[in-house]
């Protein structure tokens, strides 16, 4: 039994419930059922997918081509496995399946809101699809109750998946985020104020140098950005100031990418920003850092 499900007191009759409804159904109707799903599956796939990929919040984590290559498939044959055409649907079977897919939807963080509506439409598209098949009315009834039951009872052991793994990954949180604090936050602030130098010196330089964008790190992907997205997060849960410091990063990024940065043109005649090709070979071992205009300053440096 996976992870002790049915030892939960809310789902110690869900197998008997699920052999009761399974038994309903007729060798000719589980037939006819099943040539229904399987004939309606691509519109259903098709339905659910554009309904999760209509929210703006959704489209950016179901990419076309992602659901297109890998999704689609997956989906489809969910649909088939619930409803076979020649033997009843393995209780067990059905629940590990679930609870692994309830498992993946809450690692990935896809709202459970989202795919209820998706879920609901489509389970109100198989009603219609059934309907619109005219089954004789006391075939009819019977397939109707199958199909929605099926779905839901589905849809219930997902949930707990997705809960279940909610809870875990909370408490996992949780606990690094009582550790972290009781590291030395001194010495991880001052490391994190170095990388963040470290990533602007080179931004500078580079753009300075004019070496070209290809080869620039955005912030969110230097160290301070990662630690930012996969340690900060759980330090400084809720706190206002670190959405702030991750809505400035993208900004960050934009704003020293790109070549025609304004930086560029009043670091260009500072002689040890220029391109090594530019430079006087008889570069000296001290040189002025202060751009034209400005009052020298002399500083120690390597020759050119």
């Amino acid at each position: 039994m996976p992870d002790n499900f049915l030892h939960q007191r809310d789902n110690i009759g869900l197998e008997t419930e699920w052999d009761a409804l399974q038994s309903s159904l007729s060798g000719s109707l589980r037939k006819q059922l099943a040539i229904i799903v399987r004939a309606e599956a691509p519109y259903l796939v098709k339905r659910f997918y554009s309904i999760l990929q209509d929210d703006q919040d959704l489209s950016a984590m179901l990419p076309d081509a992602v659901v297109r290559n890998r999704l689609v498939h997956t989906l489809k044959q969910w649909l088939l496995d619930l409803f076979p055409e020649n033997r009843s649907p393995d209780f067990l079977d059905m629940i590990e399946k679930q609870l692994r897919v309830g498992a993946v939807h809450a690692r990935i963080n896809l709202p459970v809101q989202h795919v209820n509506r998706a879920w609901r439409m489509l389970a109100e598209d198989l009603q219609i699809r059934i309907l619109n098949a005219a089954p004789p009315p006391e075939n009819l009834r019977v397939m109707l109750r199958v199909s929605a039951s099926t779905l839901n009872i589905a849809f219930e052991v997902m949930t707990a998946g997705y809960a279940r793994e909610t809870t875990r990954s909370a408490r996992s949180e949780e606990a690094y985020r009582l550790f972290s604090l009781g590291q030395n936050l001194t010495q991880e602030r001052e490391a994190q104020r170095a990388a963040i130098a470290e990533w602007t010196q080179t931004i500078l330089f580079s753009i300075a140098a004019d070496y070209g964008t290809d080869n620039r790190t955005p912030l969110s992907d230097s160290e301070f950005g990662l630690w930012v997205t996969h340690r900060g997060g759980i330090i400084f849960d809720g706190m206002a100031e670190l959405e702030q410091v991750k809505m400035q990063s993208p900004k960050s990024t934009a704003a020293f990418c790109p070549l025609s940065s304004p930086a560029r043109v009043l670091l260009a005649d500072w002689p040890f920003c220029r391109p090594r090709s530019t430079r006087s070979s008889h570069c000296s071992a001290s040189a002025s850092i202060a751009p034209p205009g400005s009052k020298a300053v002399t500083t120690r440096r390597r020759a050119c």
